[in-house]
């Protein structure tokens, strides 16, 4: 029995959802890559360098997994861990490092 993606839970959420409400994997890797090139633009317009973008682990393996298609599995992101973006300022953006906890091992 093989374990279930998060693109296999969303799109099985979305198909049985009766008040078809929920996104499937789709549409939310496009909402979350719109939203962040939104953010970076609007950055970018207003010369800031570096932008902090807060969410779920859910939501930041969803953009990883977008960003490196064909990759090994998405690391698992833990609480307060940071995973940076570059913005390559043509809609697309590169992984930095992903679920970071270095800052807070030193401590």
């Amino acid at each position: 029995m093989s374990k279930a993606t998060d693109r296999d839970i969303a799109n099985e959420i979305s198909q049985n959802d009766p008040m078809h409400w929920a996104e499937n994997y789709q549409q939310i890797e496009t909402r979350l890559h719109d939203s962040l090139e939104d953010i970076a633009k609007n950055a970018e317009k207003n010369g800031y360098k570096n932008v902090l973008v807060v969410s779920h682990g859910g939501a930041i393996g969803t953009i990883i997994d977008t960003l490196t298609p064909g990759k090994e599995a998405v690391p698992l992101i833990d609480n307060m861990s940071v995973t940076t973006l570059s913005y390559q300022g043509d809609g697309t953006f590169r992984l930095i490092k992903a679920g970071d906890m270095s800052y807070y091992q030193a401590h």
